[in-house]
C-alpha cells in the first residue's frame, strides 16, 4: 500500500489532480486497473518496473504501451547494462541492454512492439549465439508488424540469420528504414524487402555493394544517401528522383554534378529541406555556363562548403526564394558571408558555424532578412557586446535573437552583469536593448531583442 500512496502521490505533484484520499485496507485497495495504469503512465519507467514486481496487474497494460509507443534499442554489452528511457530527437526511447531482460521483455511484450534499433557491433564471437537468438526470436518472430527498423552491423551473417527458408528478407510493414554498415549482399532490393518504405536512411559508414538496391522504390518521402564508388553513385540519382517525386527531405553526402541540381527542379517538386553533408565542390555551386536551378519548394538548406569564397563574387547555380531556415558548416568564414545570407529574402534563421571564430558574430547587424541567428561559443567574453548592439540598426537588420549554442554557465553569468550596464547605454542612445537569458540543459545564451 506504501508503494500505491508514493504512485499517487507523484501522480498528484505532477498533474496537479485533487484526489479524495480514504482510509484503504492495504489487502483491498480502491485504486482502479484505469487509475493505476495513469498514475504509472506519469510516474515513469522506474516505477513501472517496480509495479511489475509488486505484481500490480496495471503495470502490465503500461508497459504494453512502452512497447508500443518507444522506439526499442537494442544494444548489448554496451555503456547500459539494464533498461532506460531517454528522449532523443522528440522520440522516446527505450534502451535494453542485458540479454536476459531482453528477451523476458519481448516474450511478454513483443506482440505490442512497432519499431526496434539493434546494434549488432558487439553481438560477434562470444556472443554470436546471443545474436541468432535475438534474431530468431525478436527480429524475425515479430518483423511482420513492425512499421521501423535501424541496423547497425559490420557482419554479413546476420542478413542470412533473419532471412526465411527460402532465403528472403522481408519486412512487410516497415516504413523507415536506416542502415549503418557493410552489406555484401549482390542483391539487396529495397523494395522487395521493404514494400512500403517512406524512408531510407544511410548513418555513418555504409557500403551497400548492390547499387540497384533502390531501383524499384517508389514511394519515397525522405532519403539520406552516401555517395561512394562502392555502392550507389551520383548518376543514379536521376533515376531514383524520376521513381520518387514525392521526397520532401534529401540529404546527400556529396553533390558534384550539376545535372543532380536539375534533376530536382524537375521531379522533386515537393522537397522541404535539402542537405549537402560533405564539402560542396566549386562547380556544384557556381552557375558556370548552365542555367540557374530554380528550387522553389526547398524551404531548409544544409550546407557544408570550405571558404566564403565559394558562395560570393559569383552567380550561384540554383535559387531559393522560399528558404526559411538556412544552415552553413564551413572551415573558414570572411564577413561576406552576410552576402550570401542576404541573398534568400524570406528568410526567418540563419545558423553558422566555421573554425574561424568572432567573424559572422560581428556581421549580426548588417543581416537584412534573418529574423533569428544561431552560432556555436564564439568566445563571447573576447569581443565587445557594446559594440556590436551600439551599432545594431533595426532599420536595417531584421535580426530579432541571436542564440550561441556551447556556452557554460559561468560565462552565461558573466555576460549577464555586462548586459545590464549595455542596456543602460543603449537606453542612453536610443538603441534597442537585448534582454539576455540561458538554458542550462542545452548550454545556451540567447539574446532577446526587446521591441
Amino acid at each position: 500500500m506504501k508503494f500505491i500512496f508514493v504512485l499517487t502521490v507523484s501522480f498528484l505533484l505532477f498533474e496537479g489532480f485533487v484526489i479524495k484520499c480514504h482510509k484503504v485496507d492495504p489487502a483491498q485497495p480502491e485504486l482502479s486497473n484505469d487509475l493505476m495504469e495513469e498514475i504509472l503512465s506519469v510516474a515513469g519507467l522506474d516505477a513501472t518496473i517496480m509495479a511489475r514486481r509488486a505484481n500490480i496487474s496495471a503495470a502490465d497494460n503500461v508497459m504494453s504501451r512502452i512497447f508500443e509507443n518507444h522506439i526499442i534499442v537494442i544494444n548489448l554489452h554496451g555503456t547500459i547494462s539494464g533498461i532506460e528511457q531517454h528522449l532523443q530527437n522528440g522520440e522516446l526511447h527505450l534502451h535494453i541492454g542485458n540479454f536476459n531482460r531482453l528477451m523476458s521483455l519481448f516474450e511478454k511484450f513483443g506482440k505490442n512492439v512497432r519499431r526496434i534499433h539493434i546494434n549488432y557491433k558487439s553481438l560477434i564471437g562470444p556472443y554470436d549465439r546471443e545474436r541468432q537468438i535475438i534474431n530468431k526470436n525478436i527480429i524475425k518472430r515479430f518483423g511482420d508488424q513492425l512499421t521501423e527498423l535501424k541496423i547497425t552491423t559490420f557482419y554479413d551473417a546476420i542478413w542470412n540469420e533473419i532471412s526465411n527458408e527460402n532465403g528472403e528478407i522481408h519486412f512487410p510493414n516497415v516504413k523507415k528504414f536506416s542502415y549503418t554498415g557493410i552489406n555484401g549482399r549482390d542483391i539487396f532490393d529495397l523494395h522487395s524487402i521493404f514494400p512500403k518504405l517512406e524512408t531510407f536512411r544511410m548513418n555513418g559508414l555504409v557500403r551497400i555493394i548492390d547499387k540497384n538496391c533502390l531501383a524499384n522504390v517508389k514511394n519515397l518521402k525522405e532519403l539520406e544517401l552516401k555517395i561512394s564508388s562502392i555502392g550507389i553513385e551520383e548518376h543514379q540519382l536521376d533515376s531514383i528522383f524520376a521513381n520518387n517525386k514525392g521526397i520532401s527531405t534529401l540529404v546527400l553526402s556529396i553533390v558534384r554534378r550539376k545535372d543532380t541540381l536539375r534533376s530536382i527542379e524537375e521531379n522533386l517538386k515537393h522537397l522541404e529541406t535539402l542537405e549537402i553533408q560533405g564539402h560542396a565542390d566549386n562547380e556544384i555551386l557556381e552557375r558556370g555556363f548552365d542555367r540557374v536551378y530554380n528550387l522553389k519548394s526547398v524551404i531548409t538548406f544544409r550546407l557544408n562548403f570550405y571558404v566564403t569564397s565559394q558562395l560570393v563574387d559569383k552567380i550561384l547555380s540554383f535559387e531559393m526564394p522560399n528558404l526559411k531556415r538556412l544552415y552553413l558548416q564551413a572551415l573558414l568564414i570572411d564577413n561576406r558571408i552576410t552576402d550570401f545570407i542576404n541573398h534568400f529574402k524570406n528568410l526567418e534563421m540563419a545558423d553558422v558555424r566555421s573554425e574561424t571564430k568572432n567573424v559572422m558574430v560581428k556581421q549580426i547587424g548588417k543581416l537584412i532578412y534573418a529574423k533569428a541567428f544561431v552560432t556555436i561559443d564564439s568566445d563571447v567574453l573576447e569581443i565587445s557586446l557594446l559594440e556590436i548592439f551600439e551599432t545594431f540598426d533595426r532599420k536595417h537588420s531584421s535580426v530579432k535573437t541571436w542564440k550561441v549554442f556551447g556556452v557554460e554557465e559561468a560565462k552565461y553569468i558573466i555576460c549577464s552583469d555586462q548586459m545590464n550596464a549595455i542596456n543602460g547605454q543603449l537606453k542612453d542612445s536610443n538603441k534597442p536593448t537585448w534582454t539576455l537569458s540561458y538554458d542550462r540543459n542545452e548550454k545556451y545564451l540567447v539574446f532577446k531583442r526587446d521591441l
